[in-house]
Protein backbone atom coordinates (compact mmCIF):
# COMPACT_ATOMS: atom_id res chain seq x y z
CA UNK A 1 0.00 0.00 0.00
CA UNK A 2 2.95 2.47 1.00
CA UNK A 3 4.55 1.57 -2.23
CA UNK A 4 1.45 2.69 -3.87
CA UNK A 5 1.66 6.29 -2.56
CA UNK A 6 -0.65 5.56 0.53
CA UNK A 7 0.46 8.00 3.47
CA UNK A 8 -2.40 7.22 6.04
CA UNK A 9 -3.52 3.60 6.42
CA UNK A 10 -6.23 2.77 9.04
CA UNK A 11 -7.75 -0.51 9.57
CA UNK A 12 -11.17 -1.86 10.73
CA UNK A 13 -10.83 -5.03 12.38
CA UNK A 14 -14.75 -6.73 12.14
CA UNK A 15 -16.47 -9.51 14.05
CA UNK A 16 -14.04 -12.15 15.46
CA UNK A 17 -14.02 -13.92 18.67
CA UNK A 18 -12.65 -12.25 21.39
CA UNK A 19 -9.47 -12.56 23.68
CA UNK A 20 -11.86 -13.48 27.15
CA UNK A 21 -13.81 -15.89 25.04
CA UNK A 22 -11.13 -17.81 22.78
CA UNK A 23 -9.91 -20.51 24.89
CA UNK A 24 -7.23 -22.60 23.77
CA UNK A 25 -5.15 -25.32 24.83
CA UNK A 26 -1.79 -23.91 26.90
CA UNK A 27 0.25 -25.33 24.50
CA UNK A 28 -1.31 -23.11 21.59
CA UNK A 29 -1.64 -20.27 23.13
CA UNK A 30 1.94 -20.01 23.99
CA UNK A 31 3.01 -20.87 20.51
CA UNK A 32 0.84 -17.88 19.71
CA UNK A 33 2.42 -15.16 22.28
CA UNK A 34 6.10 -16.81 21.03
CA UNK A 35 4.99 -15.36 17.41
CA UNK A 36 3.23 -11.94 18.45
CA UNK A 37 2.97 -11.69 22.16
CA UNK A 38 0.03 -9.65 22.81
CA UNK A 39 -1.61 -12.44 21.70
CA UNK A 40 -0.79 -13.92 25.33
CA UNK A 41 -4.74 -13.74 27.21
CA UNK A 42 -6.95 -15.52 29.51
CA UNK A 43 -10.68 -16.11 29.34
CA UNK A 44 -13.07 -15.11 31.29
CA UNK A 45 -13.35 -17.69 33.27
CA UNK A 46 -9.39 -18.39 33.92
CA UNK A 47 -8.08 -20.74 31.00
CA UNK A 48 -5.55 -20.01 28.49
CA UNK A 49 -6.81 -17.69 25.55
CA UNK A 50 -5.67 -15.88 22.20
CA UNK A 51 -6.50 -12.33 21.88
CA UNK A 52 -7.03 -11.82 18.18
CA UNK A 53 -7.67 -8.25 18.74
CA UNK A 54 -4.72 -7.03 20.66
CA UNK A 55 -2.48 -9.36 17.83
CA UNK A 56 -3.80 -7.81 15.29
CA UNK A 57 -3.51 -4.38 16.64
CA UNK A 58 -0.18 -4.90 17.40
CA UNK A 59 1.43 -6.06 14.06
CA UNK A 60 -0.98 -3.56 12.65
CA UNK A 61 0.53 -0.53 14.89
CA UNK A 62 3.95 -1.78 14.15
CA UNK A 63 3.00 -1.52 10.69
CA UNK A 64 1.96 2.25 11.05
CA UNK A 65 -1.53 1.48 10.31
CA UNK A 66 -4.13 2.80 12.45
CA UNK A 67 -7.31 0.82 14.16
CA UNK A 68 -10.37 2.74 13.55
CA UNK A 69 -12.39 0.00 14.36
CA UNK A 70 -12.85 -3.17 15.92
CA UNK A 71 -15.94 -5.58 15.26
CA UNK A 72 -18.06 -7.37 18.29
CA UNK A 73 -17.33 -10.78 19.34
CA UNK A 74 -18.79 -13.42 17.51
CA UNK A 75 -19.67 -15.80 20.59
CA UNK A 76 -21.19 -13.10 22.46
CA UNK A 77 -23.22 -11.34 19.87
CA UNK A 78 -26.38 -13.56 18.66
CA UNK A 79 -26.37 -11.36 15.79
CA UNK A 80 -23.29 -13.26 14.50
CA UNK A 81 -22.48 -16.43 13.10
CA UNK A 82 -19.95 -18.42 16.10
CA UNK A 83 -18.53 -21.85 15.49
CA UNK A 84 -17.71 -22.29 18.83
CA UNK A 85 -21.64 -21.72 20.25
CA UNK A 86 -23.40 -22.45 17.37
CA UNK A 87 -21.45 -26.03 15.62
CA UNK A 88 -20.77 -27.10 12.43
CA UNK A 89 -24.33 -25.95 11.45
CA UNK A 90 -23.32 -22.23 11.99
CA UNK A 91 -23.55 -19.78 9.17
CA UNK A 92 -20.24 -18.04 8.07
CA UNK A 93 -18.68 -14.16 8.28
CA UNK A 94 -17.38 -12.59 4.92
CA UNK A 95 -14.39 -10.12 5.18
CA UNK A 96 -14.08 -7.07 2.32
CA UNK A 97 -11.41 -5.39 1.57
CA UNK A 98 -10.95 -1.81 -0.66
CA UNK A 99 -8.66 0.89 -1.04
CA UNK A 100 -10.32 4.01 -0.77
Amino acid sequence: MRDLGARELTAWVGPHIHGECYEVPARMAEAAAAIVPRTRATTRWGTPAIDLTAGVAAQLAAAGVSVAYVGPCTLTSDALHSHRRDGAAAGRQLGLVWLG
